[in-house]
């Protein structure tokens, strides 16, 4: 991770896969362990010695040997080493370098934060719908707000996204929690956007000691999300960090994984969750039905009092399709028909909420 919540943090475990390939014994093997703040080494340990036979691979830990203090924003290198008292032919391949990490307060993502960063959108396969994240882990059960992300400077604006949280790993996904939709603007490319996770009446609780997978869905091949830095490599341990699914985006099947990493976090920002809970309760709520209709859709609305609603529903590239003000007093029944239009995905938008609207 390049960042962990405060909530999050845990003792670290270190561990290499180390491989005799020479003739001869390694005696004096151990595996040591050094963090750099960016100004000086924090922590510097090593493992008991052994005796590393040839032609044998092993696998040296030291578990728990290093926890990060609370304290937001330091920028920790680990750099693991394999040493050993005997002659090494190819010393260069005993030592492996890490992202810089951070404790954050309420962030967790493996991006590498930038400055520079890159695109990563639909995979060359026809497909278009598709979702596009990261894997984490949970240590402690903390409540979610919010998926975080940044779109891709090539994605075309007004193309409709949103963020789901499902847990579990590939082929035994479980739908935790989904946003509403959102509509891409062009800030969207400078600035994180957090999409909230509420359900309509509640944010998700995470699991401890459950993996989780973050993503933003798009319908069509029109976004790209955007990326900065690089996954493990191809055959690690921890190669699939990163995966885009097609076709069915809502039970992924199809996956591949990413050698960019997308910048998708999660933001468990309580402040986040007070804001979402006024937007919800404005004193406007509706409920649509059938949804999926054959292009009639009853909207049944309720609000404190008189007020007029402004009813919009746009296609899944953005355009706007249809406006209306509905004057409501207390609860009031309207009809939209999309008759007009082809079988496919819709968004109804009522005052701050947004739902799907499916034409078969």
């Amino acid at each position: 991770y390049t960042r962990i919540p405060v909530s999050q943090i845990q003792a670290a475990d270190f561990s290499m896969i180390v491989n005799n390939i020479g003739t001869a014994d390694q005696t004096g093997t151990h595996l040591n362990v050094d963090i750099n703040d960016g100004t000086s080494s924090v922590f510097n340990d090593s493992t008991t010695d052994i005796t590393l036979n040839s032609l044998v691979t092993d696998t040296i830990e030291m578990l728990g040997g290093w926890t990060p203090p609370a304290t937001v924003g330091i920028p920790y290198t680990v750099t693991l080493e394999i040493v050993s008292d005997s002659t090494d032919e190819s010393p260069a391949d005993n030592w492996a370098d890490f992202p810089p990490f951070q404790v954050s307060n309420h962030i967790i993502a493996i991006d590498d934060h930038g400055p520079n960063y890159g695109n990563s959108g639909s995979h060359s396969t026809g497909n278009t719908e598709h979702e596009i994240g990261n894997y984490f882990e949970a240590v402690v059960a903390d409540t979610v707000s919010a998926i975080q992300f940044l779109v891709g400077t090539n994605t075309v604006m007004g193309t409709n996204i949103d963020a789901v949280l499902y847990r579990g790993s590939i082929g035994d996904f479980v739908e935790v929690a989904r946003s509403s939709n959102h509509v891409v603007v062009a800030a969207d490319t400078i600035t994180p956007v957090n999409l909230l996770l509420n359900n309509g009446t509640s944010y998700p609780v995470l699991e401890p000691d459950s993996v989780y997978f973050m993503a933003i869905h798009s319908f069509d091949e029109n976004f790209q999300i955007g990326t900065s830095g690089s996954g493990p490599a191809p055959g690690t341990n921890s190669s699939r960090h990163s995966n885009i699914f097609y076709p069915n985006a809502t039970a992924p099947t199809t996956t591949f994984s990413l050698g960019r990493t997308p910048v998708v976090r999660l933001n468990i920002d309580p402040a986040l969750r007070i804001v979402g809970v006024d937007e919800i309760n404005n004193g406007v709520k509706f409920n649509v039905f059938p949804n999926p209709s054959n292009g009639m859709f009853n909207v049944n609305i309720t609000a404190n009092g008189e007020s007029t609603v402004k009813l919009t529903v746009k296609n899944v590239v953005g355009q706007t399709i249809i406006t209306e003000n509905v004057s409501v007093a207390g609860s009031t029944q309207h009809q939209i028909s999309l008759n007009d239009y082809s079988k496919g995905i819709y968004f109804l938008t009522v005052g701050n909420e947004t739902v799907k609207l499916i034409v078969e």
